[in-house]
This record gives C-alpha cells, structure tokens and sequence, in this order.
C-alpha cells in the first residue's frame, strides 16, 4: 500500500505469494491538491477487515492571507483485498486533524481493543488523535433444542412433542426463535410448520406441536442475527412418528 502525493490517490498491491506482487489498484484518496501524504492500514470499524485510512493537506497563501485544509480520509476494506468509497475525494468518511498533517499511525491508545489514529502535524506543531467510536461487532451466539416427548427417537401417533431450548449470547438483543418442522417425503423433505416464538425474560423458547401424520421428521431452530448478536442456528433433529 502507497499513498502517492502527487495523483491523490492510494495504490493497492496484493502479494501473490511468491514474494511479488500483482499489479497495482488506485484509488482515489483527495486529489492533486488535497494530497495523501501517508497511509496507515488497520480495522477501523470492528468487522476484523483491513482499512485504509490517509493523512491529507492542501495548504493556500495568497497576499498574506492562508487557507489550510487538513484531515484524514478513510476508505473501508471490502475484505476481499478492495476498497469501498465513492465519495468526491474518494474516501468513505473524513475527519478533521491538526494543520498540515504529514505522519499517521494507527494503533490503540485506549485499552479498547479498537485501532485509533494519531498525526503528527508539521504547521501547527502538535499531534492529533483520533479515538475509535465505532460499535463494537456482534457477539457470538448459541440456541440449544431439546424434545420433550420423544423417546430414543420415536413420538407415538397422536401424541405432542415439545421442542424448548435456550438463546446465550453477551449482547443478545434478538427477541424471537424461528423453528422450522419437515417431513420425509420420498427423498425430499417438505415442510410442516414454521414458527416463531418470543423469548422469555430468562431468553427460554417453547413450542407444542402435535403431527397429524405418521413418519420421518426433523426439527431446527434458528436465531437471527441483529446489530448486537451474531446469528445461530441448531443442528437437525431427526425423529419418527409411528
């Protein structure tokens, strides 16, 4: 990764393994006049993806008079070895920094496990720092299923099963489980039922469910993914109803 002053842009060079190179990706990142003067790499909004952020400045004097633009500009990695951003100057956000600033870092200052930046400003002679507030990504989650009803993986003819289990997560914030019951048929499944059920204050699930026919079936029960908790889903459950 270099961050070319002259054309204000960025250049992109993946490894290919082999200790070369393929060939070289801009991207705009200011422009001739608003120019990138160092680059850093880091992950700047908690989705474990490499971004770009630049130290940018343009910097105008006329009859004593003097105009200076100076900031950070940061486009965000796709994960894929490009970059998103099409903004004017090309950034997918801007930040404002100390004058004229030619040096950038990213590291974390804070304790938080998240990357901030730092500049060291050559006309205002003095550093800026610019601490992360991203969110914090989803926390892991996990949804257990247990059959109630079911013994050694036979239901009687006539009789109700019940499916409950339990939704963990750090920063849950889903409300509901979706469970999803089919039926062999041949050799396709086909579905019976789904549905969803509200968790309860201790994040608990419960559903009755009596079959109407005889033969194979299984169970699933999924969770959806929100901005707090990742997604989860349980493995199926197989049982006869004979």
């Amino acid at each position: 990764m270099t961050a070319n002053e002259g054309s204000g842009t960025v250049s992109v060079l993946l490894g290919n393994g082999s200790g070369g190179f393929a060939p070289k990706v801009d991207y705009a990142m200011g422009s001739s006049s608003f120019s990138p003067r160092s680059v850093a790499v880091a992950d700047l909004t908690g989705d474990a993806n490499p971004d770009v952020a630049t130290s940018n400045n343009r910097r105008d004097q006329q009859s004593g008079y003097v105009d200076d633009y100076s900031g950070i500009l940061v486009r965000v990695g796709n994960g894929n070895g490009t970059l998103a951003g099409g903004a004017a100057l090309g950034g997918t956000y801007g930040f404002a920094t100390g004058k004229a600033p030619y040096e950038l870092v990213a590291t974390d200052l804070n304790g938080d496990g998240r990357q901030d930046l730092v500049t060291a400003n050559w006309h205002s002679h003095n550093v800026s720092v610019l601490l992360q507030q991203g969110v914090q990504p989803p926390s892991s989650c996990r949804v257990t299923l247990m059959l109630s009803g079911v013994r050694k993986g036979v239901l009687k003819f006539r009789r109700a099963f019940t499916a409950k289990g339990k939704v963990t997560s750090t920063n849950l914030t889903a409300t509901k489980a979706r469970l999803t019951l089919q039926r062999k048929k041949g050799t396709k499944w086909v579905k019976v039922k789904i549905v969803s059920r509200t968790l309860s204050a201790t994040k608990t699930y419960t559903w009755k469910y009596k079959p109407t026919r005889k033969g194979t079936y299984r169970i699933r029960v999924t969770v959806a993914q929100t901005a707090t908790n990742k997604a989860a889903v349980t493995k199926w459950k197989t049982f006869k109803v004979r």
